[in-house]
């Protein structure tokens, strides 16, 4: 019998691990709380910062099979945090008023999925 950890799941562009489907869900619910204002998830700004950090974590150091097997995370995917950390920063510190419409909010919401899943796909 397989462990579940080490199991991973096949999607379109590729394939990634349970833990890095884990860190996923946690970057998305986190920044939903942090991006459109709904507090469905966590009740702090901080705490949705912490969970973003996290999940971050999670998905740049896990490798295929479990978190034993840490990866080495590359210039490219340090980039693609910076910037992930940066738009949660624009709407969570800063509030500017320019970003608050829906429309940047959903684009802001899909270059953060686009970047964590991107960083997941890294194996």
């Amino acid at each position: 019998m397989t462990n579940v950890l080490e199991k991973s799941i096949n999607m379109p562009g590729g394939s990634i691990s349970y833990w890095e489907a884990v860190g996923l869900v946690l970057v998305m619910a986190a920044s939903h709380t942090v991006v459109m204002g709904g507090e469905w998830f966590i009740n702090s700004l901080v705490g949705a910062y912490g969970v973003v950090c996290i999940g971050l974590a999670i998905i740049s150091l896990s490798g295929k099979g479990d978190l034993r097997r840490v990866k080495k995370t590359s210039t490219w995917e340090g980039i693609g945090i910076a910037v992930i950390l940066g738009i949660i920063s624009l709407y969570g510190y800063f509030q500017l008023e320019a970003l608050q419409s829906s429309t940047y909010q959903i684009l802001a919401m899909g270059l953060i999925f686009l970047i964590s899943v991107a960083i997941a796909y890294r194996d």
